[in-house]
């Protein structure tokens, strides 16, 4: 009873108009804390939260937004989270400005803004992938010293970075699993995705195993996940480790597509043209094609 006294509580503020109530009910829409989760909703309400002035809400939408490429709009949901004293937004200003998405590329400065706000486990996890992919002179060592900072800290994405320049720079594939591992562990959606990608391709045959890969990626869909998505599809289509199922898989990649996983435009584009989901609609696959590799910077 308390819970849902709590939960009324809650969606009676938020319809009154309180920002921190509309981003509070939007996450635990998103979380699934009192019921069956709901996205769509949730992206309602934060947005709601959003137009309230909540920098909390301003923060998570810039991050829906990079997600899906639109890099413009998220700078400048950023910027309004920023300027109301968000450390976590002026970081992500500053990772934007070191790729040059949605502001001019300056290295240098978004390398100061990290230093300056070396305390913030996010600042450590940036610093560690600068290291990292610097164009010259990269660290990988240094960057794993960053990353298990970070992780420390309570950053999880840290845990997928780790094992990705473990298996990728230093060859440690050994190192990126348990890396990989203690992430799922923490709850790291990213880390579950790569398990998955490697119990479906891994270096020695022996170890293939798509039946567990399914079960991990539709843990990793049910967080959201649209890589997971797009990979689950690929599976569906094939019919490897569960029943072949186009109509499914049709149903996965359009949802990856909406949530910015480039990979999958090309396969809907596909779906399309074949009419895979009842539709057919050559103009649709044209435009998924031309768009596949152009985000919104």
């Amino acid at each position: 009873m308390a819970v849902l006294r709590g939960l009324a509580e809650l969606e009676r503020a938020a319809h009154l108009g309180h920002g921190q109530a509309c981003n509070d009910l939007a996450a635990d829409l998103r979380h699934g804390r009192y019921g069956p989760r709901n996205r769509r909703l949730s992206r309602l309400w934060l947005h709601r939260a959003v137009r309230h002035h909540d920098p909390l809400a301003s923060l998570a939408y810039g991050e829906v937004l990079w997600a899906r490429g639109h890099y413009v709009q998220a700078v400048g949901y950023w910027r309004l989270a920023a300027g109301a004293g968000r450390v976590e937004a002026r970081l992500k200003l500053a990772l934007a400005e070191e790729h040059g998405c949605g502001l001019p590329k300056n290295e240098d400065a978004a390398v100061a803004v990290y230093a300056d706000h070396v305390d913030h486990p996010l600042a450590k996890r940036f610093l560690g992938l600068h290291c990292a992919k610097r164009s010259t002179d990269p660290r990988p060592r240094t960057s794993m010293a960053w990353l298990g900072k970070a992780a420390r800290g309570g950053e999880l994405a840290a845990y997928s970075d780790m094992g990705d320049i473990a298996w990728t720079s230093l060859g440690e594939i050994a190192k990126a699993l348990r890396c990989y591992r203690r992430g799922h562990a923490k709850g790291d959606v990213r880390s579950t995705v790569r398990l998955a990608e490697y119990s479906l391709k891994p270096p020695r045959p022996s170890e293939r195993d798509p039946k567990a890969a399914a079960g991990l990626l539709a843990e990793a869909v049910g967080q959201g996940s649209a890589r997971a998505m797009y990979v689950l599809a690929v599976v569906r289509k094939c019919g490897d480790g569960l029943e072949q199922d186009e109509v499914e898989a049709f149903r996965l990649c359009r949802a990856a597509v909406l949530r910015g996983e480039e990979e999958a435009r090309r396969m809907l584009a596909a779906f399309y043209e074949r009419g895979v989901g009842g539709l057919v609609s050559k103009w649709r696959a044209a435009v998924l094609r031309r768009n596949a590799a152009t985000p919104d910077r």
